[in-house]
């Protein structure tokens, strides 16, 4: 999963950033369902953000806002101007954005999460961002 974005320079965060993130729980582990990293509650994590060759959106409602927003990619002329951002963690800006990817599936759940000041993100159109440290707080759903 990747972030498709044209912001070319990540802002900081000044204070503590509300976030939300969706995980599997397996045997009481908690675990992305996408790159099967394994996760602890209260711990901070900390990454680089890296760009990516692939674009590979994490749902319909960013492919279309990718559809929508650049319309190069939309005509097909290819994805100037447009970098994905591939490392770091993945994670949406409400909880309604990840509602309708959890609806379906019982086995993942929405976790509210933590960008602690200071860390570096960038965000896309579809309300999705990708950030160079995070701490998995609790479960919502």
């Amino acid at each position: 999963m990747c972030l498709i974005t044209d912001q070319k320079e990540p802002m900081n965060v000044e204070n503590d950033m509300t976030v939300y993130k969706v995980l599997k729980l397996i045997d009481e582990n908690l675990w992305s369902p996408y790159n099967k990293y394994r996760w602890d509650l209260g711990k901070e994590y900390c990454t680089q953000i890296t760009e990516s060759d692939n674009i590979i959106c994490f749902d319909e409602e960013a492919f279309e806002c990718v559809l929508i927003n650049y319309s190069n990619f939309r005509r097909g002329e290819g994805c100037e101007g447009i970098i994905s951002y591939g490392g770091g963690f993945h994670s949406a800006i409400s909880i309604n954005r990840l509602r309708r990817v959890v609806r379906d599936r019982k086995d993942l759940k929405i976790f509210e999460c933590t960008i602690p000041e200071g860390s570096s993100y960038y965000t896309d159109f579809s309300g999705l961002i990708v950030s160079n440290k995070i701490i998995i707080d609790k479960e919502i759903s």
